[in-house]
């Protein structure tokens, strides 16, 4: 830091002090606020910087990284990740995939394996950002069966009708659970249910059209006068 002439135009600093991954790991995870700044300067470095100075900030509700150890995990169970993303791109189940395992706010495991399509021409790297449609059933509703689960208040063969009762006496009742999560329940695929908004012309409804309106028109009106 010495080095640098002037600080009049650097909004902020950070000193890691050593130049190896675990301080360029936690530099970045204090940038984007998984952890919090609390370091002192053990030496003055111009009469700008002296000794003991140093910012505090709070930690955010992000992600940090850790060893599987510090969060109660045995990393030899997270190597068994590798050998089924190799055994699902050997057998053409996916050409690859990220693999992100987090436990108590900390990422413990974090790779990318095999190639975005089946011709290997583009390795998948931890950078890539995939398209999350249709997830809804893995970070929504599979959690939460998981959960009743444990409790021991639904098995994979609970059936649809006993959870609920809505369903009772319709041909959904005997639906088990493992065919809903399995896509073997036969539900239809897809309801288009923008079809009731169109007119025979296949033109928006003017009563959509009008209540949309009306709404835009009462928020307006809430923002100006409240």
């Amino acid at each position: 830091m010495s080095a640098i002439p002037s600080f009049e135009d650097i909004d902020g600093v950070i000193v890691g002090y050593q130049n190896n991954e675990m301080a360029q790991i936690a530099v970045a995870e204090l940038i984007f606020g998984a952890i919090q700044a609390k370091g002192k300067l053990p030496v003055s470095i111009n009469e700008e910087f002296k000794v003991n100075h140093g910012l505090t900030t709070e930690k955010i509700n992000r992600l940090g990284f850790t060893h599987p150890h510090n969060v109660g995990v045995d990393e030899l169970v997270l190597q068994r990740i590798d050998a089924i993303m190799q055994k699902a791109i050997g057998e053409k189940m996916t050409p690859g995939g990220q693999i992100v395992v987090a436990r108590k706010g900390k990422v413990i495991y974090q790779k990318a394996f095999g190639f975005h399509t089946y011709d290997n021409q583009v390795m998948v790297k931890n950078s890539d950002i995939y398209d999350v449609a249709s997830l809804t059933k893995i970070v929504s509703t599979l959690p939460n069966v998981m959960q009743l689960y444990d409790v021991k208040k639904v098995t994979l063969e609970t059936k649809l009708g006993d959870m609920l009762p809505i369903f009772k006496g319709t041909d959904k009742e005997n639906i088990i659970f493992k065919d809903l999560l399995s896509h073997y329940a036969r539900l239809q695929a897809w309801i288009p249910f923008y079809k009731g908004t169109l007119n025979e012309e296949k033109n928006l409804l003017r009563s959509i059209i009008e209540n949309y309106t009306a709404k835009i028109s009462l928020f307006k009106w809430l923002k100006i006068y409240t």
